[in-house]
């Protein structure tokens, strides 16, 4: 299964990966000649002139086996951003096709994992997994070819010997893998604790438990402490046992061509042994490679598993585009339920059978307990969510059907804190979107009440946001600012008034009362004032 979920995205890429294995069979070919050339130039000394162009000829063919491998090194790497980029740019394009069904279900961290750890895991998987374990898979076989052109009883020797090292390499790798996902999690244990533990520290002094914290946090630090000494104990003995297991075949080897007749099965001419010498060597930095590696596969298996399920997630329906026959705010309401049957579980509705309607001017107030559903109605009329049952419409069209670039000249929506963005007191008005003039920003400034607070500020719009130094309930008025910035047909404001003074309450609400003018206003008052008493209000799930 993740074989073919792996090979799927590689297919996008014929030419590069082609390109990388030719590089990759070139590297082990190339890596093959010095060896073979420094045998003949040994057996060849005294030679006369052969054996110095033999000698010119090891280092050149040395010379080219670097350039090979690091070509090999440097397309493995490009191919694999090259796929990088495009599986960012898919997983991209998907995101906003998304139900808000599914970031119900999945944490924001959880998300984000799966474009930056996830994205990157598949990185090593195709970098130090799948090309890696091919090339050194290429390489061994390639100098156990030469080997057995030269020494079939040195041939039989490393058949015998190196399953038993690759048994061996695996076995220290799980363990250290063991040892490391240990030690990781220790490590997330201490970096949760010190954050909770700062923003506790009023508590946790105030009630004197200073030792009890302190154990507490020693033996995370213990945990990951061992976990990290297991890894290092593994790390310590592996190479030397995997250098000391090379050098005891070239010592048996040795042994045995010293022994052996002139047709020998391990018969070997000086040069040969030279030569065999180094092949053997060089089968044992692959070797200890290839455990590396296919550990690298088995780990990455299961982010490539979470990513292929990502990308198969359910997508929203497609909008219908409705241009060309709009209805006018006077023929039909701007907010219209009809017969709604709504609930995040189908077999919990929240809703049931709602129905209502909200005319421009106008000024609905939904109220009731927490849990009625008064959110989910906001998230119903911005097309967030599709009802099981009834019809959600904005201006005689179906919410869901709102295309996203008709959102923002559509919909005003601000909630119960403001949520700034980097950039200037301009930009949290723009977001960025260049057709938003000048002339826009003053009217919205001004009909939230807000303008003479911005234009006190040191550089009035072009003030950075963190130094404005606003209030909160100037921050309250600058989100109305945003939300009718493009004078849209539809405010939604949830809960907007709440954790404020009644001075602050006050002056929200008269701005509310001023961009009710020409607009179908939807908020959720959980805490009701006596300004709103002349506002009309829908009640949901009884009474308070």
């Amino acid at each position: 299964m993740y074989a073919s979920a792996f090979f799927a995205f590689v297919r996008h890429f014929p030419r590069e990966c082609l390109a990388a294995l030719a590089l990759i069979a070139f590297a082990a070919g190339t890596a093959l000649v010095p060896p073979m050339l420094l045998g003949s130039f040994i057996d060849a000394l005294g030679g006369g002139q052969f054996v110095i162009w033999l000698g010119i000829g090891y280092f050149a063919a040395s010379a080219f086996a670097g350039l090979f491998e690091s070509g090999q090194d440097a397309m493995i790497v490009a191919v694999g951003q090259r796929m990088m980029h495009a599986l960012r740019s898919r997983m991209a394009a998907k995101l906003p096709k998304l139900p808000a069904a599914y970031f119900d279900r999945h944490e924001a961290g959880g998300t984000a994992a799966l474009f930056l750890k996830d994205v990157d895991a598949i990185d090593v998987l195709f970098t130090d997994g799948i090309l890696s374990l091919f090339a050194n898979s290429l390489r061994i076989v390639a100098i156990l070819a030469a080997i057995l052109w030269t020494s079939r009883g040195l041939f039989v020797l490393l058949c015998v010997a190196l399953p038993v090292l690759f048994l061996f390499t695996r076995l220290v790798q799980r363990r250290v893998l063991a040892a490391q996902s240990a030690n990781r999690s220790a490590v997330a244990r201490i970096v949760a604790c010190i954050p909770e533990t700062l923003a506790s520290y009023r508590m946790i002094r105030g009630l004197g438990v200073e030792p009890w914290m302190e154990r507490r946090y020693g033996a995370m630090l213990d945990d990951g402490y061992h976990a990290m000494d297991r890894t290092n104990f593994y790390d310590s003995v592996y190479s030397p046992i995997i250098k000391s297991a090379g050098a005891s075949v070239v010592a048996v080897m040795m042994v045995l061509a010293a022994g052996a007749g002139p047709r020998g099965f391990f018969a070997l001419s000086v040069g040969d042994a030279v030569a065999m010498t180094a092949y053997v060597l060089a089968v044992f930095e692959p070797l200890e490679a290839l455990g590396m590696e296919i550990q690298t596969i088995q780990a990455a298996a299961a982010a490539l598993g979470r990513i292929r399920a990502f990308l198969g997630e359910q997508e929203l329906p497609q909008a219908q585009s409705h241009e060309g026959t709009k209805t006018s705010v006077a023929d039909v309401p701007c907010i219209e339920f009809r017969d709604v049957t709504f609930g995040y579980e189908a077999e919990k509705p929240m809703l049931s059978r709602l129905s209502f309607s909200v005319h421009s001017g106008e000024h609905v107030v939904l109220r009731g307990r927490t849990g009625a559903g008064k959110t989910t109605i906001l998230r119903l009329v911005a097309g967030l969510y599709a009802p099981q049952s009834g019809e959600v419409l904005v201006g005689g069209k179906r919410a869901a059907d709102v295309l996203p670039r008709e959102r923002r000249h559509l919909y005003g929506i601000a909630g119960q804190a403001f949520s700034p963005i980097p950039g200037t007191v301009r930009d949290q008005l723009t977001l960025g979107e260049s057709d938003v003039t000048d002339a826009m920003i003053e009217q919205a400034l001004e009909t939230a009440g807000i303008a003479a607070a911005v234009h006190a500020l040191p550089a009035g719009l072009s003030t950075p946001m963190e130094a404005a130094g606003l209030s909160e309930g100037e921050r309250h008025l600058l989100g109305f600012a945003r939300a009718i910035v493009y004078d849209p047909r539809i405010l939604l404001l949830d809960e907007c008034t709440a954790h404020l003074d009644s001075g602050t309450e006050a002056l929200l609400l008269a701005a509310i009362r001023r961009m009710v003018e020409g607009r179908a206003v939807l908020s959720i008052a959980h805490r009701w004032s006596a300004a709103m008493a002349e506002t009309r209000t829908i009640m949901l799930g009884g009474e308070e």
